[in-house]
């Protein structure tokens, strides 16, 4: 099948960002959000379709090696997919191409704002050859840039998630019998067992975030994969999946924010940070923009 990529996410209708501009007012670039008045964020993770898009481009303006560098390591599937179906598919399945990109490094993290850096410059500077010239840096986050999208207004104390209401109706399966051999040697009986579930089906809630949960059922994923990008509500800044679905890198190399699928609740709230040290089919990233007059 035919890949169909246009600068969807970083370019598309770039040319509308003259009228988003305000007097003494820098443009927001399309789908990101201000922070201030120089800085914006993406409102969803970077995704395959914007991957493939980047290689797209690097194989018709690179060198061959250059092209495999940029390459996602896929294999970092196998951990959790022993039949090898999501490293083969993953990245190009058209079903899933607005879902976050993983198995990537930091170094190629950075490669990538770099090219979008660009791309967006000279786009910008083309088509608005009457305009001021525009400079536009897209980067990693700092971490005290990723917690303010993160948090946006609300207290942290009362809302670590960034969300006023981030519990919600169990989304559990149907099948029964799926979460009773999930417990690993529980002492309930099969017939106890669904008591406990119908039970917990009709009184609890459990987190809106695809990460681990913990309960009388013991810790296990709702869906151990990630989510399409737009999936749940956006949080009090109007970003998408700050918290869960991929664990998203910032500046400081190592380090991530915002917990994802393979992170239990509390590991996932905005304070707190988590450890990379190779490609993860948990780890993503988002980018932040800064937006200047070319001197």
């Amino acid at each position: 099948m035919k890949v169909f990529l246009t600068l969807t996410f970083f370019l598309f209708s770039i040319i509308s960002l003259s009228a988003q501009k305000k007097k003494n007012k820098l443009p927001v670039p399309p789908n990101s959000i201000s922070i201030n008045d120089s800085l914006s964020i993406d409102q969803i993770e970077i995704s395959n379709i914007h991957w493939l898009e980047y290689l797209k481009y690097l194989s018709r303006d690179s060198g061959r090696a250059f092209y495999d560098k940029a390459l996602p390591d896929t294999v970092c599937w196998n951990e959790i997919d022993t039949t090898g179906a999501q490293a083969s598919h993953y990245l190009r399945y058209p079903a899933y191409r607005y879902f976050p990109v993983v198995g990537v490094t930091f170094e190629q993290a950075i490669e990538f704002c770099k090219w979008r850096s660009k791309a967006v410059t000279d786009m910008w500077n083309k088509d608005n050859p009457k305009s001021i010239p525009l400079e536009f840096t897209y980067r990693l986050p700092t971490n005290q840039e990723w917690m303010a999208a993160a948090q946006g207004k609300l207290d942290l104390e009362k809302h670590p998630y960034g969300y006023e209401k981030y519990l919600d109706k169990p989304r559990l399966s149907n099948d029964v019998n799926l979460y009773f051999d999930q417990l690993n040697g529980d002492s309930l009986s099969l017939e106890l067992f669904k008591k406990k579930l119908n039970n917990y089906r009709k009184t609890s809630k459990e987190p809106i975030f695809n990460i681990l949960k913990k309960s009388f059922l013991g810790v296990f994923s709702s869906k151990k994969m990630t989510e399409y990008a737009y999936s749940l509500p956006s949080n009090s800044t109007n970003c998408y999946h700050m918290i869960g679905n991929v664990s998203e890198m910032i500046a400081e190399k190592g380090l991530s924010k915002g917990g994802s699928w393979a992170h239990k609740l509390g590991e996932s709230q905005i304070v707190k940070t988590q450890k990379y040290t190779k490609p993860e089919p948990w780890l993503g990233f988002r980018c932040v923009v800064e937006v200047h007059i070319k001197k």
